[in-house]
């Protein structure tokens, strides 16, 4: 019996509560809540236990392994921030080498930190029109590994968080010939196993161990995720061991049953109706891009690499204006005059994100939407002489040389910090991470010297940074 039943029959039985949590099944809390309480329960008989499961989560998470096709796959309720964190800490040994892609999250700099690791960065390529990262060179990567006196691991973030699925079987190959553990940051990824196509995950092209969130690309509730362990992983006993102890260690004792439930209920829809939802879905984004073919200042374009998903609006050059007509202007009336929330934006490109939950009218609204804004904007905005937006490309190049990295974060952590305005931390020594979020991708980190083009990744609202005396 899966988890889902188990709590169905459960709640069948219209217990009295004297047990954790604190509702009593619901009582004192706002009716508009209330159907999600009935599954909010705590470890009582007949509802087993996340970090000892033996009954109906051990048969999820086996349903789940065997769906992705994993060796082994645990659950996690707190996102793949934990997953990511516990694989970094269980894989590696204090003051270990590891090698990081220089645009990953900032949990993975969180796990460098935490295990004083020494980091080795590798700089993704860029599109320089829409500032994305598109991939990672695997000569540069071999290269890299060169540099590295003794490598025990890789964390490489695949697909990127705009669907640009990189060919990173070459870099998993490559990281293993130099005998080091492949940990895959898939955390935009746990929908390409049920979408099918070209694009497979990183468990199928080789990675050792994989951290994905269900939340961000299928029906899942936010902060729902799983870690899965590959059947050919090079982990030993004791690493992997340590990982789940780590997991256990860092997810808090009383999971949330609510979330573990919409897990199961994510994979009975994969199970069943997926593939019909997905072959909707496909067709329908295809019909998109031919609807909003037409437009004039705005580009609806699938990208070299880009899994379908997910879809990138830009603002073609002749009509671009970093003051007056960028993207970040483009999303706010999405926003405000349209009522559609773009997944993020930047001055360059807005990011929206579609699954298997979206419906007709969504896209319907959302070509009517750009349809109405590119008449108007081509009436208002005259043509320009293309501009330019910063080339990313150089300088994560520049912030990934090893010689910006002054001292270790957790070493930074504990010296002495002082706060200056941005404009006069050129050339000084980070004493704080600067996190843009979304994506949360760490932009300087303690340690690190900031230079010129570090200043350049700095949000504008940030006034000030703490630097080290």
């Amino acid at each position: 019996m899966r988890l889902l039943k188990a709590l169905g029959k459960i709640n069948s039985e219209r217990l009295t509560s004297f047990h954790m949590p604190g509702h009593k099944n619901g009582r004192l809390i706002g009716e508009s809540l209330k159907p999600f309480l009935a599954y909010d329960i705590t470890e009582i008989p007949g509802a087993d236990n996340l970090h000892h499961s033996e009954s109906c989560i051990e048969e999820t998470k086996i349903a789940v392994s065997e769906y992705y096709g994993s060796k082994v796959s645990e659950i996690l309720v707190g996102g793949s921030t934990v997953g990511l964190i516990s694989a970094i800490l269980g894989a590696t040994n204090r003051g270990d080498e590891i090698l990081i892609n220089r645009n990953a999250h900032q949990s993975i700099y969180n796990a460098v930190e935490l295990n004083g690791l020494k980091p080795f960065f590798i700089a993704p390529e860029f599109d320089d029109h829409l500032s994305i990262p598109i991939g990672i060179d695997a000569h540069r990567l071999r290269s890299r590994i060169e540099d590295m006196s003794a490598p025990k691991a890789c964390v490489l973030t695949y697909p990127t968080y705009e669907g640009i699925c990189y060919p990173i079987e070459d870099l998993i190959d490559a990281c293993h010939d130099a005998g080091m553990i492949v940990i895959v940051d898939e955390a935009h990824g746990a929908h390409l196993k049920l979408f099918g196509g070209p694009y497979k995950s990183s468990l199928e092209l080789g990675a050792d161990i994989v951290i994905q969130s269900f939340h961000k690309t299928l029906p899942a509730m936010t902060q729902t995720a799983c870690i899965h362990f590959s059947v050919s992983n090079r982990l030993s006993d004791f690493q992997l061991e340590t990982i789940l102890w780590h997991l256990k260690a860092l997810q808090t004792s009383s999971p949330s049953y609510v979330l573990m439930a919409s897990i199961d209920e994510m994979l009975c829809v994969m199970e069943t109706k997926g593939p019909e939802y997905v072959k909707w879905l496909k067709s329908r984004i295809e019909s998109f891009y031919k609807n909003v073919s037409g437009l004039g200042t705005l580009k609806c374009c699938n990208q070299v690499n880009q899994e379908i998903s997910k879809i990138i609006v830009s603002i073609a050059p002749e009509y671009y204006d970093n003051e007056k007509w960028n993207c970040e202007i483009l999303a706010e009336k999405l926003r405000n005059d349209y009522q559609i929330q773009v997944e993020y934006a930047t001055k360059s490109m807005c990011l929206l994100m579609t699954s298997i939950a979206n419906i007709d009218d969504d896209f319907v609204r959302l070509e009517r939407a750009l349809g109405q804004i590119d008449v108007a904007t081509g009436k208002s905005v005259n043509p320009l002489d293309p501009q330019t937006h910063i080339p990313l490309g150089m300088v994560y190049e520049s912030i990934s040389d090893p010689s910006v990295q002054v001292f270790k974060a957790n070493e930074a952590r504990n010296m002495t910090r002082i706060k200056v305005p941005v404009k006069e931390c050129v050339g000084k020594l980070a004493g704080e991470y600067v996190i843009p979020y979304p994506p949360g991708i760490p932009v300087i980190v303690p340690g690190e010297r900031i230079t010129l083009e570090s200043l350049r990744l700095i949000p504008e609202t940030m006034k000030e940074i703490y630097i080290l005396r």
